[in-house]
């Protein structure tokens, strides 16, 4: 079975203005030109989703939740 995720990259930040005011520094710029040259280089896609943190189980060969039981939106 083909994992649904290779590489996994979480962020977290303590309310939705601290959100945008991080999408606003050189930083970010940065990460986002990372993206476009990992997408052109490797040929892979990049996936991102916002929203409100729920509990899940995670243990090893527990069932994968659909992601839109685990994402909701804000």
């Amino acid at each position: 079975m083909t994992p649904a995720f290779y590489r996994v990259a979480e962020l977290y930040f303590s309310s939705a203005e601290e959100f945008l005011e991080a999408t606003e520094t050189q930083e970010w710029a940065d990460l986002n030109e990372d993206a476009g040259y990992i997408i052109g280089r490797f040929g892979m896609t990049i996936q991102s989703a916002l929203g409100t943190p729920s509990d899940v189980e995670l243990a090893p060969h527990a069932p994968i939740p659909p992601a839109q039981s685990v994402l909701r939106s804000a």
